[in-house]
């Protein structure tokens, strides 16, 4: 593939974040679904949830639509994560790839544990409890362009339920991965693009964002080692972000990794483990978090890739 189709597709991608940008530069919006901000996975996790251009597995298209572009034949990957109190993630993804094309399904959802509620005044005891959830699903199709592109989109559905009150919905991701220079590697993408929601009265928007990641890889002796960086701006709020990560596979047996996210409030740091057999893995990482809330663990299983 040519360089010059290799920057055209560069550019496209770039473009449309721009677009995307302009077009809501000068709007004040309520943006929600806060949850679809979390890191998804134990793999990317343990970096910060900096997989734009590394993500790889079935739960890789939740952080790149065409990270499956590249998976052999089978895969499923399920990742739970304990984070504070009583609030829960859970996700279960499955690729398969169909020669022209990878398809993928999954679904990931975030529970908050049982809330307290009251009437309009304060009162000392409780009139009883109940619990948010909030769930998204995923269809998924990629794939390649010759040697150095891949290419992927998401179909999205969300749903959301606080107290007696739910909202869903429809979106879109977009995303595309560059291989054109050697040990570097490239991600664009746009996700969790949907029209507003809303519960009872108010609207809402998700937290639109478009991301540029990219990963260098080195091979000292029989390990690899990758360095990526992702930059994401988020269009309703018009705010910056950065996540760095590292990732230290050593042949098929283990995996080092770490990551740091500094515009993140809650949890900067993360590291995380992984034991290889054969087609099987197993994954955990280990996040602390701010504000004296504690740590926050996830653990992950897949199988195929």
């Amino acid at each position: 593939m040519s360089s010059f189709r290799f920057e055209g597709l560069l550019g496209l991608g770039i473009g449309v974040m721009v677009v995307l940008g302009s077009v809501n530069a000068n709007s004040s919006r309520n943006v929600g679904f806060a949850w679809l901000k979390v890191p998804v996975g134990t793999g990317v996790g343990g970096m910060a949830g900096t997989g734009t251009a590394v993500a790889d597995g079935a739960s890789g298209i939740v952080y790149n639509p065409a990270a499956s572009a590249r998976i052999t034949q089978f895969s499923i990957q399920v990742d739970y994560t304990r984070w504070f109190l009583d609030m829960k993630q859970q996700s279960v993804f499955v690729t398969r790839d169909l020669k022209l094309l990878s398809v993928g399904v999954g679904v990931v959802s975030f529970s908050s544990g049982k809330l307290e509620y009251r009437e309009n005044r304060p009162t000392e005891e409780a009139i009883g409890t109940f619990s948010p959830f909030d769930i998204t699903g995923y269809l998924n199709l990629s794939r390649t362009l010759g040697d150095q592109v891949d290419v992927g989109v998401n179909a999205r559905f969300y749903y959301s339920k606080i107290f007696s009150y739910q909202t869903s919905g429809w979106g879109a991701d977009i995303g595309l991965r560059f291989w054109g220079v050697k040990n570097l590697t490239v991600g664009a993408t746009v996700v969790d693009f949907c029209r507003a929601l809303s519960y009872k009265y108010e609207q809402f928007w998700l937290p639109t964002r478009g991301k540029i990641g990219v990963a260098y890889r080195l091979t000292p002796g029989r390990s690899l080692l990758t360095f990526a960086v992702d930059g994401i701006y988020f269009f309703y709020n018009k705010e910056l972000s950065v996540s760095t990560g590292v990732e230290w596979r050593f042949t098929e047996l283990f995996s080092l990794r770490a990551g740091y996210a500094p515009f993140n409030g809650a949890n900067k740091l993360s590291l995380g483990a992984g034991i290889h057999r054969g087609l099987f893995r197993v994954d955990y990482a280990y996040l602390p978090l701010n504000f004296n809330l504690g740590a926050a663990h996830r653990f992950g299983i897949s199988f195929g890739y």
